[in-house]
């Protein structure tokens, strides 16, 4: 009977020890290089999406950016500003911050082949 109280209460100390320290180093893990790959993952998804549903290259080759920016707003956090750039200029973009760009590339619309490079400006909106 000794025996089983002892390694009863040996089950009990590493439970509670264990318990203790998932408590004390319970902490996720944030760091600038993984909010900058999720800022880029969140652009590059939305312009997948956009591009599956047809409506990206429908507005890029109408050279509609307002429009396409609009429909950006509902697959990228309010936490994430952008600027898209049918030519890849930054010229709403700002200078004193980390920003990354996510680069996609169509072939062309409506069967004519016209390549075209498009960007993806992100930055956070706290920096």
């Amino acid at each position: 009977m000794k025996a089983y109280l002892y390694t009863l209460e040996v089950l009990i100390a590493t439970s509670i020890i264990l318990v203790s320290l998932i408590l004390i180093y319970h902490k996720p893990y944030t760091n600038d290089i993984y909010k900058e790959v999720l800022m880029k993952e969140y652009g590059e998804n939305a312009l997948e999406f956009l591009d599956a549903n047809h409506t990206l290259r429908k507005l890029v080759y109408q050279e509609n950016e307002t429009a396409l920016e609009r429909l950006l707003r509902s697959y990228i956090p309010e936490t994430i500003l952008y600027e898209f750039s049918s030519n890849c200029d930054m010229i709403n973009v700002p200078k004193n911050t980390t920003v990354i760009t996510v680069v996609y590339y169509l072939a062309g619309y409506d069967l004519h082949y016209n390549p075209k490079r498009v960007c993806l400006y992100l930055w956070g909106a706290e920096e």
